[in-house]
């Protein structure tokens, strides 16, 4: 028998009625292991897997409150033992030809996403192990809903694994409402959380552009809460709310010297350019107007 090349990552927590219809054809993937994370799972999914696909690792982590996304996938990218990895949500469907398109085409100097990208579909990724372990995969200071798979795009990018592509058509998602989305998240509203996450992973990743190296776990969950802090008071004072990050120290000809990077958040424009229909853009310009 072949050994597996390629282990498809899941993850559930309340969510087994969408495991049951995925779950199977990611099984029938030839060349491919799977792996099931159930996260303190109210359906007791890992029970159902067992039963009814038992070549399917379970991951069990029953201590589990709330739906941790990031620490969630990590767990179950540790379990795995092939050279590539494919993180998929559970709402996800694949089509028959899925695994033999992406590994005749796999590169380990790339991650691969759907193209053309859409948002139900956006957390699907392939990429090396040895990749994803470099970067530390998913960043665990993300929490809530959202954000935590574009921070590790970013950061596998910062690290020189270059983006590529496979055929959107090999993916479909399940619809359901956003209600269930969060049903188990620590944050009931997932745009904010999934702001906050996103605002956070910004703010990261210039201190890392900056400093050419990794943060330290305590400094990036510190900084997140700094980043929620200021979006809350951004949303009680109605308008922009100022965080200072520390950036360096030092001396210089016996002065002391003191760095830190300033960011203006203003909650207060976001409604209103949802209802516009405004584009979300990850974007940023220089105050000169030149893309950075």
């Amino acid at each position: 028998m072949t050994p597996p090349a390629l282990t498809f990552v899941t993850t559930c927590m309340g969510r087994l009625r969408f495991l049951r219809e995925t779950l199977p054809l990611l099984a029938a993937q030839p060349a491919t292991a799977c792996v099931v994370v159930d996260y303190g799972c109210p359906d007791h999914c890992g029970d159902w897997v067992q039963a009814h696909l038992p070549q399917v690792k379970v991951v069990r982590w029953p201590a589990a409150s709330t739906f941790h996304a990031a620490h969630a996938r990590n767990l179950g990218a540790a379990a795995a033992v092939t050279e590539v990895l494919c993180l998929i949500d559970g709402d996800v469907l694949v089509d028959p030809g899925f695994a033999p398109a992406i590994l005749a085409q796999f590169d380990p100097r790339c991650y691969y996403l759907a193209e053309p990208l859409a948002g139900d579909i956006s957390g699907t990724v392939v990429c090396a192990s040895a990749a994803f372990a470099f970067a530390e995969g998913y960043d665990e200071a993300c929490t809530g809903w959202g954000g935590e798979d574009l921070d590790l795009y970013d950061r596998l990018e910062f690290h020189g694994i270059r983006r590529a592509g496979f055929p959107a058509r090999l993916l479909a998602a399940l619809p359901h409402p956003d209600a269930e989305r969060t049903a188990h998240s620590a944050d009931a509203d997932k745009e904010v959380s999934n702001s906050i996450n996103l605002l956070y992973s910004h703010i990261k990743l210039d201190l890392m552009r900056l400093s050419g190296s990794r943060l330290p776990a305590g400094f990036r969950a510190d900084l997140h809460a700094q980043v929620r802090d200021a979006y809350a008071a951004s949303v009680k004072a109605g308008g922009p709310a100022r965080i200072d990050v520390p950036y360096a120290e030092g001396t210089i000809n016996y002065c002391d010297v003191q760095t830190s990077l300033g960011y203006v958040i203003d909650v207060s424009v976001q409604a209103g350019r949802r209802v516009a229909g405004t584009p979300i853009s990850r974007r940023m310009t220089t105050a000169a107007g030149a893309q950075p």
